[in-house]
């Protein structure tokens, strides 16, 4: 058996990319959740501070678009153009601004991945007129080392100590020179060497040859942007300037340097874009954020939202034979295919849940008043319950109040400091919790355990429902009261028993995160409104 550490942790879902109603590619989301215990001060004030949860959120995102124009590579003797190839793409990723929770976001790759290029060129007449020009251009800042049209990029973010980031890197080198000479009989010459060399690890790396990738935080939303755009043989993200014209795609004509243009054509063939805009990329983005619950937050719920802009860009030869270039008016949003979509909502206390069975961690929870990340109160006329949340010291074990309650009822639940004593009325006769823990073993058995017991005549009903499997509830009565009966108020259900000899044998767990719904209710016909359940602990073990 193979279990990712990580993954008890993260979240995945996949998509398929649609322009126009036709799949052009398909999107890889990945959400990493880590609890983060915040220790750091720089004075006693922190001892007065709110209880805080903190947590380290981490979103990867791979955009694949494949080019299906790309794959004929049949020579072509009048081949004046290429069409609809992908030159420009923008995507962000951004979190939804909800009461209690704030965030600020720590790193994002890639930040700046570009290339340089130098080009000259001389062009005389049998006049004796002469003119010469030498380009040289760096695009982006320092962050990218740069060689003559070369880009020696790195790509990755380094480990977190809690593990929430694999290392990885990608590596690539790309050199290309291009020389172009003209006279009264056309000729012309052109050298050109290529290298490439990657190297990868869990899956982290990305196509960028003859591409530049640009970044931007907006510090408002703390959401990354990032810019891919191809940059050779011409630059999709320096040319904007149009002259109006239009072609049957209805893409508006560029202004194109001299420079690029001879990288085009050079009197005798079109050339092609480049490679990744010929055949396709892959484009991996990751941003990490630093999230804080306020304390008595009710909803864990974090929502995820992205947007993929896409552009498209066509260069052909004239009756004249000149090269236009034609890009799309708009970057057109790219959509995903029915029933999928581009948002996603996460848990952050579920998917940060550390699992059950490690080393000096019980998952154990006591029901003290400042344990609770929202505390519980009974209703009362004109006010409803406040349905209670808890999570174990260890952050191994979530329990919560889960009960449908009706309008203006007494019902609820209350805690005192050493116990919580669940209420029912005649228009609320069931209470229900529920209880969160991950098990990433199949080979251990598991005990449920509840100190407990009832307050006033009326005995309690309990009813177990494990992983939602109502066909194989267990049901169990309390009829002590507290230090009643010798029995220590304990109970004790088998969640797990691999004796395979035994007719005891049963596995009620999966493998990640499990469930139990605990129905509670008074066991005799009508209501007894003095009689309670009271409950002082509840823990999960591995035997």
């Amino acid at each position: 058996m193979m279990i990712k550490k990580s993954d008890i942790y993260s979240y995945e879902k996949f998509c398929s990319l649609m322009l126009n109603d036709t799949v052009i590619g398909k999107l890889y989301l990945e959400y990493k959740v880590t609890k983060y215990n915040d220790i750091k001060l720089n004075n006693s004030s922190i001892i007065h501070s709110e209880n805080n949860r903190k947590f380290y959120v981490q979103c990867r995102q791979r955009i694949i678009i494949y080019n299906k124009d790309g794959f004929n590579l049949s020579p072509n003797a009048e081949l004046k153009s290429y069409e609809n190839y992908p030159a420009l793409l923008s995507t962000f990723m951004e979190i939804n601004p909800n009461e209690g929770l704030s965030f600020k976001i720590i790193e994002y790759s890639p930040q700046t991945i570009n290339t340089k290029i130098e080009s000259s060129g001389t062009t005389g007449s049998s006049t004796g007129e002469a003119n010469s020009s030498s380009r040289s251009s760096t695009i982006g800042s320092s962050i990218s080392q740069t060689n003559s049209y070369g880009a020696s990029v790195t790509v990755g973010v380094s480990a977190f100590p809690d593990g929430i980031l694999p290392s990885a890197s990608a590596t690539a080198n790309y050199e290309n020179s291009t020389t172009n000479s003209h006279s009264n009989s056309i000729s012309s010459g052109v050298d050109s060497s290529h290298s490439n060399s990657q190297s990868q690890s869990n899956n982290a790396s990305m196509s960028i040859k003859d591409w530049g990738a640009y970044a931007l935080v907006n510090p408002k939303t703390e959401s990354p942007t990032w810019n891919f755009g191809q940059e050779f043989p011409w630059d999709a993200i320096m040319c904007r300037k149009t002259d109006g014209e239009t072609n049957q795609y209805d893409q508006e004509r560029l202004i194109i340097p001299t420079d690029m243009l001879v990288r085009l054509y050079d009197g005798k063939s079109l050339f092609p874009p480049s490679h990744l805009a010929m055949f396709g990329f892959s484009f991996l983005t990751k941003a990490i954020w630093f999230v804080t619950l306020e304390d008595g937050t009710a909803s864990d719920e974090m929502i995820f939202k992205h947007d993929i802009q896409y552009a498209l860009a066509t260069h052909s030869l004239d009756n004249d034979d000149d090269v236009n270039v034609y890009i799309d008016r708009q970057p057109v949003p790219l959509s995903v295919a029915p029933g999928e979509s581009l948002e996603t909502k996460l848990d952050l206390s579920l998917m940060a849940l550390d699992p059950i069975g490690l080393p000096n961690n019980s998952a154990i929870i006591g029901f003290i008043p400042n344990r609770f990340l929202i505390k519980p109160e009974r209703g009362s006329q004109g006010s409803a319950p406040i349905k209670f949340k808890i999570i174990s010291s260890f952050n191994n074990l979530i329990i919560q109040d889960i009960t449908q309650y009706p309008n203006d009822t007494s019902a609820g639940f209350s805690a005192s400091e050493t116990v919580l004593t669940g209420s029912l009325s005649q228009d609320c006769t069931i209470l229900t919790i529920e209880s969160f823990f991950k098990i990433i073993d199949y080979d251990h058995e598991y005990m449920l355990h509840l100190k407990h017991w009832k307050s006033g005549d009326a005995n309690i009903k309990l009813t177990f429902t494990i992983n939602g499997d109502e066909d194989n509830e267990i049901v169990k009565y309390v009829d002590a009261k507290e230090a009643e009966g010798g029995e220590n108020n304990l109970m004790s259900i088998s969640l797990r028993k691999l004796d395979y000899s035994s007719t005891n044998f049963h596995d009620y767990l999966k493998l990640g995160l499990n469930s139990i719904k605990i129905k509670i209710e008074q066991s005799g016909q009508a209501i007894d409104p003095d009689s309670h359940y009271q409950i002082r602990a509840i823990s999960i073990e591995k035997e």
